[in-house]
């Protein structure tokens, strides 16, 4: 791993698409998991806790999100980005990331009651500082996470997400929420994940833990940090200034009414991030100076995840009154409304964490945190226009806003890799146009069988069995034509790397109009 004082690449670029997927496989397993266990807690808390708990929470967390802007300084992609780094980069970012994580720690239990006092909520008050110890444990293990992404062992990173959500939310958060603890079962299982995930990644990948401060590395941290922490106050006004002003405006209800809503969204659209964004990552900064690859990677990259998400949104779109009856129960039926508005932004989110993980993996930090600049001001300027309709409205303003910052950052990546518009229409137009087609057969049947008065269980089932059969039944026909040339290129590279029992499930489920051999590296 060390050689000649200086931490290498291990792993050759020719062979780097064999490390991405096989990364993938690890990092899909993991998602699975932790979002089986994910699904599992919030059918129960849904359940046990009310949208006041939730919004309670989502107010807390609005301030730790905050003063996380500056808890690592842009530590960890700076070690996974930097080419070259030594011990004494490692010993220095080590020592930032206390020094700041104790003094952020002070800081959260100081101010409490100011956040209290503007969201008139003196409940959150204790919340913030039961919360406050979290800068210290996550700054435990910054060095070691980001050590693991540069070195690509995303096995090991599996490992500890797995077992720190399932320790959290299903060890301890849902016992204190059965129990009747209500927001502090939400408290305990967030304290709980956060210092076995630390721990975890300290086991795995130990380093050198003396204290330094050192001119030289701090100089290049500052200035990968400047448009960072630039890009990460425009990115947390963007995500959180909705929930601030919300909070502020209409109270915790209302909070907790639009945060779950919000964090349905999110939650869907993060199964493909985490499954493909952390990888490519790592491996966009290897080819950040391979223009060719790097473009080949981001086109293959956002067809697949098109090809995925296109038809989860429209048809979650159909069968939202199902979707909250199962998760979430009958109690929360004014999410529907909420939820449905903001569902197209799933694929809008996805297509620019792809677009601006390229755009970090080239270093163009400061051009991404003017972007979220502007598009933090369209979210605060969608939901101020929004509260005159309640929460419907915010979503409609915050939804929009999201197409627009997409476009944006996506006009970003094309000059980067020097592509025109046309190639990404080309590859993604049939994939739009084969999922409206599903989603009209989705809207048939669901109307159909909640005229029947069909259980939400059954149409889930039926609707989704229908169109994923419609969905094979397409690549069965001609894969090319319903979605694109390039999304076809990248299911044969995903069999010609799948092991051999994933390759016999998807021919079976794809036809034999995908072949391995029509796929040319």
């Amino acid at each position: 791993m060390e050689k000649n004082n200086k931490i290498q690449l291990k792993t050759p670029i020719p062979h780097l698409s064999d490390q991405i997927f096989k990364n993938i496989l690890w990092v899909s397993f993991r998602t699975l998991i932790i979002y089986g266990a994910r699904i599992i807690a919030l059918m129960i808390f849904a359940r046990f806790l009310k949208p006041e708990d939730f919004g309670i929470i989502t107010a807390s967390m609005t301030m730790i999100t905050f003063l996380s802007i500056v808890h690592h300084l842009g530590i960890e992609p700076f070690l996974v980005q930097y080419p070259k780094i030594d011990s004494i980069y490692i010993r220095v970012s080590f020592t930032l990331t206390m020094l700041i994580g104790g003094t952020l720690s002070l800081l959260s239990w100081v101010i409490a009651p100011i956040i209290a006092y503007y969201f008139h909520m003196e409940n959150i008050t204790v919340v913030i500082r039961i919360l406050s110890p979290v800068f210290l444990l996550q700054g435990l293990s910054t060095v070691s996470k980001a050590l693991l992404q540069r070195e690509m062992c995303f096995k090991s990173l599996a490992k500890i997400e797995m077992l720190s959500y399932i320790t959290g939310y299903i060890g301890v958060g849902i016992p204190l929420a059965v129990c009747g603890f209500r927001v502090w079962a939400l408290v305990g299982a967030y304290l709980t994940e956060t210092f076995v995930s630390s721990i975890s990644a300290l086991i795995l990948r130990p380093h050198d833990f003396r204290p330094a401060i050192d001119r030289k590395p701090i100089r290049h941290m500052l200035k990968f940090a400047e448009g960072y922490i630039l890009m990460r106050f425009a990115n947390y006004m963007s995500t959180q200034a909705d929930k601030i002003i919300v909070g502020q405006r209409l109270g915790a209800y209302e909070l907790g009414i639009y945060s779950r809503a919000y964090y349905l969204i999110g939650l869907v659209s993060s199964i493909v991030d985490k499954t493909i964004g952390a990888v490519l990552f790592a491996a966009m900064a290897r080819l950040q100076h391979n223009q060719k690859q790097l473009a080949l990677i981001y086109l293959r990259t956002i067809s697949l995840i098109s090809l995925i998400c296109c038809p989860i949104v429209i048809i979650s779109m159909i069968i939202t009154p199902e979707l909250v009856d199962v998760l979430l129960g009958k109690q929360w039926n004014e999410i529907i409304t909420p939820l449905r508005l903001l569902t197209p932004g799933i694929w809008s989110i996805m297509l620019y964490e792809i677009s601006h993980r390229l755009i970090m993996a080239k270093g163009n930090t400061y051009s991404l945190g003017r972007i979220q600049i502007f598009y933090a001001g369209l979210v605060v300027l969608g939901t101020w226009i929004g509260l005159r309709w309640g929460v419907n409205g915010v979503a409609i303003g915050v939804m929009l806003a999201m197409v627009v910052d997409t476009i944006l950052v996506v006009v970003i990546v094309l000059k980067l890799i020097e592509i025109k518009w046309y190639v990404i229409f080309n590859d993604l137009i049939p994939i739009v146009v084969s999922s409206c087609i599903l989603g009209l057969c989705g809207w048939i049947i669901s109307f159909t069988l909640r005229f029947l008065n069909f259980h939400s269980i059954a149409v889930l089932l039926i609707v989704g069995l229908s169109c994923f059969l419609s969905w094979s039944l397409f690549w069965r026909l001609s894969p090319t034509f319903f979605f694109g040339s390039t999304a076809t290129e990248a299911t044969c590279m995903m069999l010609t790397k799948a092991p051999s029992q994933m390759q016999a499930v998807l021919r079976f489920l794809l036809g034999n109009q995908v072949r391995v051999n029509d796929w040319n590296g």
